[in-house]
């Protein structure tokens, strides 16, 4: 695996404690609090010498405090268009962050952002290689970075 857990957890706490402005504490899977059923996902894809998709995934109340901290509003004012920038750009940093560990060429894509549990988000040939889960303001939030497995036969091998 290109990225130890660490080092996720590393940049993803300086990303939402820097760029936001807030506490971002890991959790581990049994203690992380349960997934909301109003939750954001965001997700950058990486190709290249490695090839895989990080996603970042929070409750729709964490995504809108964070829309807030970047946009200087109440994050009641704070716009759906406002919550999905945010969050895009959450994604693009992480995921640029994690591309800039990577040896070789690799190109990382534009910020993808949907409503839905990163459970919902569906990554065609690929797998789950690591779950970083956090918490912060008593929200879940949870970094995945799925890696592209090639399939025999196929023109990708």
């Amino acid at each position: 695996m290109p990225f130890k857990e660490e080092i996720i957890q590393e940049i993803t706490e300086s990303v939402w404690s820097t760029m936001l402005g807030m506490p971002l504490q890991i959790r581990w899977e049994d203690t992380a609090p349960a997934v909301p059923p109003e939750y954001v996902t965001s997700w950058v894809t990486i190709s290249g010498s490695w090839s895989g998709t990080i996603t970042i995934g929070c409750s729709t109340a964490a995504a809108r405090r964070a829309a807030a901290a970047m946009f200087g509003v109440t994050p009641e004012e704070a716009s759906e268009e406002e919550v999905k920038d945010a969050m895009g750009e959450v994604a693009n940093i992480i995921g640029g962050n994690l591309k800039g560990m990577l040896e070789g060429h690799s190109t990382l894509s534009l910020p993808m952002v949907a409503d839905g549990s990163d459970d919902s988000i569906h990554v065609p040939g690929s797998v789950t290689i690591k779950a970083s889960r956090f918490e912060s303001g008593g929200e879940p939030l949870v970094v995945t970075v799925f890696s592209r497995t090639l399939i025999p036969g196929s023109d990708d091998s």
